[in-house]
């Protein structure tokens, strides 16, 4: 929420926030204000809620689902889940959760799921990132899935020296219509760039759903 409100502060009518835990729901409005119940919350236009809106008319822009779908009990749930939060999603569903075995796969299922309705009414749907093709992950079954990762600072309770973690993470960003011409979509780096000192070597995920290797060197492409 923080984060989509510093790069559109002006464009959000409405975040509409879903936990079916209160004292999360009471936790997250309470950081909104600062710690303080009665300051003014730092981000206005906010709902929270503990299930989905039950009407089927109302969509937004853009659904994000972080971190959740490994708390449901089964692979049905997660299943319904996608397809409720699928319904509620006008343009972009982002799914984000755990950069590890079980966080990739749960993020490849819901994927796929919504891949399969894209097969029953063409057009419907494709990804939108990090996939540049809506085939099966080429890196499914091997050991190091996809995944990314990113730094941040953790929470500083205490004055001190910031601390800076890493943060492993799987996603996949789905969005609704059909996907502008598969050839023209560039190849997505699965992996960092192993730099030598006259080459460099780019591992990548092509548009016809498979992984590639390619090799720059110095004297061919002044790299």
């Amino acid at each position: 929420m923080e984060a989509t409100h510093s790069y559109w502060p002006k464009s959000i009518g409405e975040f509409y926030c879903v936990d079916t835990s209160d004292h999360m729901l009471d936790l997250s409005s309470l950081l909104l204000q600062g710690g303080r119940q009665n300051k003014q919350p730092c981000i206005s236009h906010v709902v929270y809620r503990q299930f989905l809106p039950s009407s089927t008319t109302n969509q937004y822009s853009l659904v994000i689902c972080a971190y959740s779908l490994l708390e449901l009990p089964s692979q049905k749930h997660r299943i319904q889940t996608i397809a409720k939060l699928w319904e509620k999603t006008e343009d972009f569903l982002v799914i984000v959760d755990l950069g590890s075995a079980s966080g990739n796969q749960v993020v490849l299922e819901a994927r796929d799921y919504i891949l399969s309705t894209n097969n029953k009414r063409p057009g419907s749907a494709h990804v939108f990132a990090p996939c540049p093709h809506d085939l099966a992950c080429p890196k499914q079954q091997l050991a190091n899935h996809c995944t990314f990762s990113v730094k941040y600072e953790n929470m500083r309770f205490k004055r001190g020296e910031r601390i800076i973690l890493p943060e492993n993470f799987s996603y996949v960003i789905l969005r609704r219509g059909e996907r502008r011409d598969p050839l023209t979509s560039w190849p997505r780096v699965v992996r960092p760039v192993l730099q030598k000192s006259k080459h460099s070597v780019c591992k990548l995920c092509t548009n016809e759903g498979s992984l590639a290797q390619l090799v720059f060197t110095n004297r061919k492409h002044g790299v």
